[in-house]
């Protein structure tokens, strides 16, 4: 492994300099607060690589715990209910503090889930963050990105619980702060050159991920320059004269001594405008050595009580030098996801020809790794391909005789578990989400009976469903639900058409329908932030749309060869 992408060696590196004691879960990078007596407890977490966050924030006045996922990838589920299980007992009500991003939303909507549903955490919420101003019109199904504005609701959600407010006093309060964009950021990365003077390369609006921003101008060339267009975009939304906490917060890679040079052009600009009742600059919230900076303004009229949670402090004295590190043996809670559901099960007529079936998808998919990857890169991260045939593999070496086979229901789960530990990212969350809801309908309080076609039929349904609940997607937002849909949409209409006829269809409709997402507008995930795509001539079609099409292919090819 890349040492220097080590997420382990990070957290050993950081937490003796750490001022609150915390245990460190090391086989899942989880950070956890020794000692934390609140009885609401708050976890955060996200991808690494914006350290401080989230770990960092873990002690008094603040976290509970952080899970810690890979370099600007979610945490898996796993490692999220590892969190959930270190901070407290099922009779703790726990608040998820996460930012607006795909993978974080899905993954962490799944593990509350399963919290609720398998693990008896019944009073466990969560509080998306979603402080950027920067993109305007964003799309509903994705909303807008937090960003260090997460900084600021882990404090004030941190300082409540330890006054001993109750979870949805604390819930209730915070989100208000974004429903009435009390909290607001905008982040802008540049080029400077000491020798010349000149700032150059603006982009307002880029993520911390990397993520193209909302617009590129070439005529913000110094730093008065860029405060005035901040400022403009803060006056759409606060109210003059509006009492204000500012945090100035530098992306990783940009100097103290700039930093410092954009702060003393931008307090003037505020100050024109708006009263600041305090002010932080330094590193919250980075994005690796990204040179930027973000800007967030927090409006406390009215909720004046803001300034002293604020204000309050995460050091309990001098650092740990021998912090707690320990691991946590998770193995447990594969039986207790599979054991929840006791009831009968409809039994598979044939299971050795499911096996054959999932081999043959799986075997797909993993031909259409760099295929799958080149697309992926075109508006994402590129890594589409190699983070669904590292899940596939694992299935394909777990599941390995056909006794996995002869219950549809608990085939099903013991996908949507594995997918959503082992593949990691948003697919890993958005595959867990489907299998999950689809293995519910082949329960039979009747007795035990046999699986019939229908019963895949509505399984398809329920996860679609469910999918497009969890990703607040709709068919033509350009992702896998596109296809999924339009196979939905036929098997409705086409009962008639069975055997050899009905697979060669549905490889016609599933090809065609994710072949389809190449001229639609990208309306959930990433690339919906960004507004450089709109009039963008893509040469691919979207990369989880096409997955469902080399999957629901390897299907049918293989029912064509066996039948």
């Amino acid at each position: 492994m890349n040492s220097l992408c080590s997420i382990t060696k990070s957290l050993r590196g950081f937490l003796p300099t750490h001022s609150a004691p915390v245990e460190l879960l090391e086989n899942v990078q989880v950070v956890v607060r020794v000692g934390d007596q609140r009885r609401v407890k708050l976890i955060s977490g996200g991808g690494s690589g914006h350290e401080p966050a989230h770990v960092g924030y873990v002690g008094p006045n603040h976290l509970t715990a952080a899970v810690c996922g890979e370099i600007f990838a979610s945490p898996s589920v796993q490692q999220i209910l590892a969190g959930i299980l270190a901070s407290g007992s099922s009779e703790n009500p726990i608040l998820l503090i996460v930012n607006n991003y795909t993978g974080d939303w899905l993954n962490f909507s799944l593990a509350r889930e399963i919290a609720k549903n398998s693990l008896g955490y019944s009073n466990i919420e969560i509080l998306l963050v979603t402080d950027d101003i920067a993109i305007e019109n964003v799309q509903e199904s994705v909303g807008a990105r937090g960003l260090a504005g997460c900084v600021l609701t882990i404090k004030i959600a941190g300082a409540m619980a330890e006054d001993g407010k109750s979870l949805q006093e604390i819930h209730n309060f915070c989100s208000e702060l974004f429903s009435k964009k009390q909290i607001q950021t905008v982040g802008f990365t540049f080029s400077s050159n000491l020798k010349t003077g000149q700032i150059s390369n603006v982009e307002i609006g880029k993520g911390i991920h990397g993520e193209p921003g909302a617009s590129r101008d070439t005529n913000l060339s110094t730093f008065n320059d860029i405060a005035q267009h901040l400022l403009e975009i803060f006056l759409k939304y606060l109210p003059k004269d509006s009492k204000l906490i500012v945090m100035i917060n530098n992306l990783g890679g940009t100097s103290q001594h700039i930093l410092n040079v954009f702060t003393s052009s931008l307090l003037p600009k505020i100050k024109e405008y708006f009263q600041i009742v305090h002010l932080v600059s330094g590193a919250f919230m980075t994005s690796l050595d990204q040179e930027g900076i973000s800007v967030t303004l927090l409006n406390i009229n009215n909720k004046e009580q803001i300034l002293e949670y604020v204000n309050r402090s995460i050091s309990t004295g001098i650092p740990q030098p021998q912090p707690k590190i320990t691991t946590r043996d998770l193995t447990h809670l594969d039986k207790l996801i599979a054991e929840h559901d006791s009831a009968p099960q409809k039994i598979q007529r044939d299971p050795q020809f499911l096996e054959k079936l999932f081999k043959s998808a799986c075997n797909e998919l993993l031909q259409e790794c760099t295929l799958l990857n080149e697309m992926d890169s075109e508006l994402g991260d590129g890594d589409t391909g190699s983070t669904i045939s590292r899940g596939v593999s694992h299935l394909l070496s777990h599941f390995t005789n056909s006794a996995d086979f002869q219950r549809p229901g608990d085939f099903l789960r013991r996908l949507s578990w594995e997918l959503s530990c082992k593949m990691g990212g948003s697919s890993g969350a958005l595959y867990g989400i489907f299998f999950q809801a689809a293995s519910t309908v082949f329960v039979s309080p009747s007795g035990e009976s046999f699986a019939e076609f229908h019963d895949w039929m509505d399984a398809l349904k329920c996860g679609n469903l469910a999918l497009q609940k969890a990703a607040r997607s709709k068919r033509g937002d350009r992702t896998m639900l596109d296809p999924l849909l339009a196979i939905e949409n036929f098997l409705q209409h086409s009962s008639k058409i069975t055997g050899s006829a009905l697979a060669e269809a549905l490889l016609k409709i599933v090809t065609e329908s994710a072949a389809a997402t190449k001229d639609m507008i990208p309306r959930a995930g990433r690339a919906a932030y960004t507004t450089s795509t709109v009039n963008k001539n893509l040469k691919y079609p979207d990369p989880g749309a096409y997955a469902i099409a080399v999957w629901i292919g390897g299907l049918t090819k293989c029912f064509l060869e066996t039948k």
